[in-house]
């Protein structure tokens, strides 16, 4: 008897001690007019799946785990500087976004690559073979759009 009281006492020392698992820091930052959108996906069994950030006016930033076009985890958030925001708008014009082509690249049969940037209310993408990372983007066509999408990507990125 008095071994199955200390076995509780134990265990319950234990649960009451025992840090409950951290907490996933959260943005106080809300995209609510989202400027610029990067995904970068890949085509597979589920679909399109992938990573979309969504940047906006004001700097702040999240970036979404995204199944088949819809978000299925929240991965990080923040707020980009002035500085970050400045360096943001010189890519987006440097890159002339309007002038590149829709679409560049070859869709290969199977499972494409895929990024997009989506801006002023229109999207341009890059195809490319299964598993093509960005840097291997910048050969489709004249690259900028890749350039681009590396550029905002690292500008979110984790720190």
């Amino acid at each position: 008897m008095t071994r199955l009281f200390a076995t509780i006492a134990i265990s319950a020392l234990l649960l009451v001690s025992a840090s409950p698992p951290p907490a996933r820091p959260q943005s106080l930052c809300h995209v609510s007019n989202v400027l610029i959108a990067v995904e970068l996906v890949q085509s597979g069994f589920a679909g399109w799946t992938g990573e979309r950030t969504s940047i906006g006016e004001d700097g702040c930033f999240i970036v979404d785990q995204i199944v088949s076009g819809e978000t299925v985890a929240h991965v990080r958030s923040g707020e980009l500087g002035p500085d970050r925001i400045a360096s943001m708008h010189a890519a987006i014009e440097a890159a002339q976004f309007m002038s590149l082509p829709e679409r560049s690249g070859t869709p290969p049969p199977i499972n494409p690559a895929k990024l997009s940037i989506s801006y002023g209310g229109v999207t341009k993408t890059v195809v490319a073979p299964p598993g093509t990372n960005i840097e291997g983007m910048t050969a489709l066509g004249d690259g900028s759009l890749a350039r681009l999408a590396a550029l905002l990507l690292k500008l979110t990125g984790p720190s």
